[in-house]
């Protein structure tokens, strides 16, 4: 039976506790889904949890963006855990350097990602001032190759509108809507090399741990992208990813 967790909309860390009997692990599933619209999910991920002496393991469920309720889901086929509560506190974020127009434009894409799980096909989503806008299509068409590519997202460089596929993005969790989305953001306004893919991987994690976000969503989307698209470049790019996610923190990359 879901947990209900009442987030009020505000940014914050919610952290599950488990027990496991010592000498086993336990692969659980952990959903937080939106409890008022659907195709919203805040994490859905798989974690290892070993007994130990000391049983209690927590699992932490970081929301820079929160809905007014949500849902919590763990499971196991095999069931051999426990759930012993949950704990929510303030978010923890980091002071990192982000300009007006930065600014903005994060604003503007949080409202994005909280609903396109609900948007329409072929919707143009637009910030108050113009300023930014993301077409929400069906598929995205290749003029130069002449057909639909595989792409979740795209930002075109001389007019920086950013095209999305809807059809991949309702199933993708917030997270990782936001990741990709700040990706392309960052090839036009923060790039020194606007074409340069690993230039603008690295500033859209920048932006995205900075604010607070899972790792383990950053993680899964880039593995399933690549997955789908192994070439030496992307596994390249994938290990460069996996390596200043795990120094963000350590070697305070998030400084400016």
């Amino acid at each position: 039976m879901p947990l209900s967790v009442p987030t009020n909309s505000q940014p914050c860390i919610i952290r599950l506790k488990f027990s496991v009997p010592v000498g086993m692990a336990v692969n659980v599933r952990v959903r937080a889904i939106d409890s008022t619209q659907s195709n919203t999910v805040f994490l859905s991920s798989i974690f290892k949890i070993h007994g130990t002496t000391n049983p209690k393991k927590v699992v932490e469920v970081r929301l820079p963006i929160a809905p007014a309720g949500l849902n919590i889901e763990c499971s196991n086929p095999h069931n051999g855990f426990s759930y012993d509560g949950v704990e929510v506190e303030a978010l923890k974020t980091y002071p990192i350097c982000t300009t007006p127009e930065t600014g903005r434009f994060i604003k503007f894409v949080k409202d994005f990602c909280l609903t396109c799980g609900v948007l329409d096909d072929n919707t143009e989503f637009r910030s108050s001032t113009e300023e930014f806008k993301i077409k929400y299509l069906k598929g995205i068409f290749d003029q130069k190759k002449g057909k639909y590519i595989s792409t979740p997202a795209r930002v075109s460089l001389p007019s920086k509108i950013i095209e999305v596929n809807s059809i991949k993005f309702r199933n993708y969790t917030v997270p990782a809507r936001m990741m990709l989305l700040l990706h392309e953001y960052s090839h036009v306004f923060l790039n020194k090399r606007p074409e340069d893919e690993t230039e603008a991987d690295i500033n859209g994690l920048y932006l995205y741990l900075g604010m607070g976000f899972n790792q383990a969503e950053a993680i899964g989307i880039w593995n399933s992208i690549f997955t789908t698209a192994d070439t030496l470049e992307n596994r390249k790019r994938n290990a460069i990813i996996h390596k200043y996610i795990q120094n963000y923190d350590k070697m305070k990359l998030w400084k400016c």
